[in-house]
């Protein structure tokens, strides 16, 4: 059994990409107790940044919610299940993908006063 909230964890699914605008990366966001056990039942308000200076964008996240209209585009999610979910995308509109670069995402939930997390990606 879960405990009270403490905190957000980042997990991708992969650690390198290729610097390709069409590859992506998945970040799963998840809400954990204080021995690192996913909180099933935590609905949670997270912000997510990509570090300025990364090479490459947050392209979009989620929860999937069925109840959640919120855009997929945004830099935002709220937890179903104590999850959701940043995809990230090498370079960006101005700027083309970097062999060799890293991509590093931050998820927080200060409202919810849980600690944060960041993660990185790399790109090859």
């Amino acid at each position: 059994t879960a405990g009270a909230p403490v905190g957000l964890r980042l997990t991708p699914d992969r650690d390198i990409i290729n610097a390709d605008r069409s590859d992506l990366a998945y970040m799963t966001v998840e809400v954990v107790d204080a021995y690192g056990r996913l909180v099933p039942n935590a609905v949670v308000d997270v912000s997510l940044t990509v570090t300025e200076g990364s090479e490459g964008e947050l392209a979009a996240a989620g929860s999937g919610n069925p109840e959640d209209a919120r855009s997929f585009q945004s830099n935002a999610c709220t937890t179903f299940n104590g999850r959701c979910m940043a995809i990230l995308r090498p370079g960006s509109a101005s700027k083309p993908p970097v062999v060799n670069g890293v991509i590093k995402l931050t998820a927080s939930a200060h409202e919810a006063g849980l600690v944060s997390s960041s993660a990185t990606v790399a790109t090859a």
